[in-house]
C-alpha cells in the first residue's frame, strides 16, 4: 500500500536544526551533486529583513561543516501583507543573437513568459513590472504589451519601442516610462523622445518620459529606483505602498535628479487614491500645490525673459537654457503645459527647423566637416527650442570644428555665425541651468 503522509512523517528523522546552521526562518533548501545542502532564509528583525544563504558539506564523520555563503543588507520591509516589497528576477536571453540579449522573437517573448509563470506559482505576485536597458529596454515594452493584463508597467533604460510592439486599445492602461540620457553616444535621446511621443499620440495616459541630463548609455540604478517607484504609484491600489511611493520621492534629497513630472504625477494620483489615509491625501495634495507653484515660478521667470511677444530671435539670454529644461522636464504640470501650448508655433518651426538641419548635420558629419559645421549653426539658429539642439556631443563637435577652422577651411560667415549664436546659446544653456536648479533646490 502506497504510505500516507502520516506514515512518512513518523519514520522521518531530524538531521540538523537551526542550532547546527544558524538559521531561523528556512525557505529554500537545495542539495548539491556531492551532497551538500544549500539553505537560503529570512532572518533580521524589527523593521527590516535580511536574505541568508549557508551550506552544510559531509565531514566524513556524518555531520556537516555549515557556512555562510551569502547575506544581504537589511532590506526595508514592505506592506504588513507583504513582509518582502518585491522580487527581482535577471534571466539572460534566450537567443544566441548576442550574449545575454533579449531578442525580437516570438519564442524570446514565450520563453520570458513561462518564466513569469514559474515564478507566479512560487510566489504571492501582486504586480509584475519589466525593467530593460538598451535592446533590452525595447523588449521590455514589447512583452509588456504583449501581457497587458499580466504586467503592470515596464520601464526602458536607453532604447527605445519596437515598430511591431502591438500598442493596441486593450493596453493602453499600461503604465511605461521611457529612460534616457541626453548625452548617450550608442542609442540617441530621440529613440525615446520618439517613442514616448507615439504613445501619446495612441492615448496611453501613463506614458512617462523620463531625460537625465547629460548622462550617458550606461545604466543607472537611482534613476531606475525612482522610476520603478513612479510605475508603482501609478499603478497600487494599497495605501500602504502608495504612502512608500510618495515618501520616496518628498524625501528625495538631489533635486537635481527629482523628475518633477514624475513627482506630480504619483503625488495627483495618491491624492485621489480612494482608501488613503487623510494624512498621506494632505501630504499628496500638498506636494501637488508645491510642484505647480514651482512650475508657475519658472514660467513667469520664462516669460519675462522672452517678452510678451513669445520666444523671439536667439538672444543668448538665461531664460532659453531655462525654457530648454523646464519644457522638457515639468510635462504634464499645469503652467507647462499652458506655456507649450502659447509657444505652440513657435515650438513647432523650432522642431521642424532645427530637424531639417540637424539632418544635414549627421549626414556630412563624418565626411564634410565644414558642410557639418554650416548645417549645425543653422540648426541651432532656426531652432534652438527643440530640444537636439542642446545636445553636449552636438554643441561640443561644433566648438571643436570652429577652434580648427582654419585648417578645415570653414567658410568665413558661418564662423561668424557660430560666434553670434551658438556661443550665446551655449552660454544661455549654463547660466538659464543654474537659474532652473537653484529654484528647483527651493522646493
Amino acid at each position: 500500500p502506497q504510505d500516507t503522509g502520516a506514515a512518512i512523517l513518523a519514520r522521518a528523522q531530524v538531521i540538523h536544526t537551526s542550532a547546527d546552521h544558524g538559521l531561523s526562518d528556512v525557505q529554500g533548501f537545495d542539495v548539491g551533486p556531492d551532497g551538500t545542502f544549500f539553505l537560503a532564509a529570512n532572518g533580521g528583525g524589527g523593521d527590516a529583513r535580511t536574505i541568508a544563504v549557508s551550506s552544510g558539506r559531509p565531514d566524513g564523520a556524518g555531520g556537516r561543516t555549515w557556512t555562510r555563503l551569502a547575506e544581504t543588507e537589511p532590506i526595508p520591509l514592505g506592506t504588513k501583507n507583504h513582509p518582502h516589497p518585491g522580487i527581482v528576477v535577471s534571466p539572460d536571453g534566450p537567443t544566441p543573437v548576442n550574449n545575454r540579449l533579449w531578442a525580437n522573437e516570438p519564442d524570446d517573448v514565450a520563453a520570458l513568459h513561462d518564466l513569469q509563470g514559474e515564478m507566479q506559482k512560487a510566489f504571492n505576485v501582486r504586480r509584475v513590472f519589466v525593467y530593460g536597458h538598451s535592446q533590452g529596454a525595447f523588449f521590455a515594452f514589447l512583452y509588456a504589451a504583449s501581457f497587458p493584463k499580466e504586467v503592470a508597467g515596464a520601464l526602458g533604460q536607453a532604447g527605445g519601442v519596437w515598430t511591431n510592439t502591438p500598442l493596441t486599445s486593450e493596453n493602453k492602461g499600461l503604465a511605461m516610462v521611457l529612460m534616457h540620457g541626453t548625452a548617450d553616444p550608442v542609442v540617441p535621446f530621440g529613440n525615446s523622445k520618439g517613442g514616448h511621443e507615439s504613445l501619446v499620440e495612441r492615448g496611453y495616459g501613463k506614458a512617462h518620459l523620463r531625460a537625465l541630463d547629460g548622462f550617458d548609455h550606461r545604466p543607472n540604478w537611482f534613476h531606475a529606483e525612482q522610476q520603478l517607484y513612479w510605475l508603482e504609484g501609478m499603478t497600487t491600489e494599497d495605501p500602504g505602498r502608495a504612502a512608500a511611493v510618495l515618501d520616496h520621492f518628498g524625501k528625495w534629497e538631489a533635486k537635481e535628479f527629482l523628475d518633477w513630472a514624475g513627482y506630480h504625477g504619483v503625488a495627483r494620483r495618491i491624492a485621489g487614491l480612494a482608501g488613503i489615509p487623510e494624512e498621506a491625501k494632505s501630504r499628496a495634495a500638498a506636494a501637488v500645490a508645491a510642484l505647480e507653484g514651482l512650475a508657475s515660478e519658472h514660467a513667469a521667470a520664462i516669460r519675462a525673459g522672452a517678452g510678451k511677444e513669445g520666444p523671439p530671435k536667439l538672444d543668448g539670454k538665461p531664460w532659453i537654457g531655462r525654457a530648454v529644461r523646464f519644457l522638457r522636464d515639468f510635462e504634464g504640470v499645469p503652467a507647462r503645459d499652458e506655456l507649450a501650448k502659447e509657444w505652440a508655433k513657435a515650438l513647432e518651426s523650432h522642431r521642424e527647423k532645427g530637424v531639417e538641419s540637424l539632418r544635414e548635420f549627421y549626414r556630412a558629419r563624418g565626411k564634410d566637416p565644414k558642410k557639418a559645421f554650416e548645417a549645425g549653426v543653422k540648426a541651432v539658429r532656426d531652432g534652438f527650442l527643440h530640444y537636439e539642439c542642446a545636445d553636449g556631443a552636438f554643441l561640443k563637435a561644433l566648438a571643436d570644428w570652429e577652434r580648427d577652422a582654419k585648417k578645415l577651411k570653414l567658410d568665413p560667415a558661418a564662423v561668424k555665425a557660430y560666434r553670434q549664436s551658438v556661443e550665446g546659446f551655449a552660454d544661455a544653456l549654463e547660466k538659464g541651468g543654474r537659474d532652473y536648479a537653484e529654484a528647483n533646490r527651493k522646493l
